[in-house]
């Protein structure tokens, strides 16, 4: 019977009237990673055995050399630090379950800390990613999927639309009991559930959506700003200009 724990038990060792608690405690220990960060370490761990197996290098155990020439090549790709670094904690993560230490832990890890050190400093201008605005079409599409009037599911629309609707930031929408983690979970398991794909968005989408969505409605800058609260007019000029550029173009009377 495999226990799937990150220790290794001999289970013929065990009185069988311990196998429920070590099936349970199985469950836990899998239970310690979302269902989302499992996948991606499942995803993360299936490119970097094609690596290896492409290269013939070992996977499992994999040696601290190989991880550090992986995480190199995945920089050259064009990853960037967060994918990477998740890449690293997935090569970690399935070495545990499988009873060996992690290569950045073993002797010659250091090899794999000073390649991260490297791509961290040659990718410090790098921009991160931005994610996408709800707009009001797709908050009400985000809406439409959380069922239930229990307390869970009014605070989930609660979060959603006044998250929106007074263009909180991240701070404004955690001091409710909700972590800022667990706001961009919810907002992505309602783009989820309303067909977008969830990785583009997250609890900044509802802030920036409001401003998207005033901006095409031909709201100013300024009573945007009213609601926004943002200290610069020229960040909120970013939104009205993404937004402009596909409309009234200059030279749309003689192009």
């Amino acid at each position: 019977m495999a226990n799937n724990l990150p220790i290794p038990l001999e289970q013929g060792a065990l009185p069988d009237m311990l196998q429920a608690e070590v099936a349970r405690a199985a469950e836990y220990a899998k239970a310690s990673r979302s269902p989302a960060t499992r996948r991606a370490y499942a995803s993360d761990w299936e490119i970097f055995t094609l690596w290896c197996d492409e290269r013939g290098i070992e996977s499992l155990p994999a040696t601290p050399a190989a991880v550090a020439i992986f995480l190199s090549s995945q920089a050259d790709s064009g990853l960037k630090k967060p994918t990477i670094g998740r890449r690293l904690a997935a090569i970690g993560y399935h070495h545990r379950q499988a009873g060996f230490d992690p290569p950045q832990e073993r002797t010659g890890g250091a090899a794999i800390k000073l390649v991260l050190e490297g791509i961290r400093n040659e990718k410090k201008h790098e921009r991160p990613d931005r994610k996408r605005p709800a707009d009001a079409d797709m908050l009400r599409d985000m809406l439409r999927t959380i069922e239930g009037d229990d307390l869970r599911a009014t605070r989930d629309r609660a979060v959603l639309a006044i998250g929106m609707a007074a263009a909180l930031r991240r701070s404004g929408l955690t001091a409710n009991p909700m972590s800022d983690r667990a706001v961009a979970r919810l907002v992505q398991r309602c783009a989820a559930a309303a067909g977008f794909d969830p990785t583009d968005y997250a609890g900044h989408s509802l802030r920036s959506g409001f401003l998207t969505e005033a901006a095409r409605q031909g709201a100013s800058i300024f009573k945007m700003r009213d609601v926004s609260r943002h200290k610069s007019v020229q960040v909120l000029s970013d939104y009205v200009r993404d937004f402009e550029m596909f409309r009234d173009h200059a030279g749309a009377k003689f192009l």
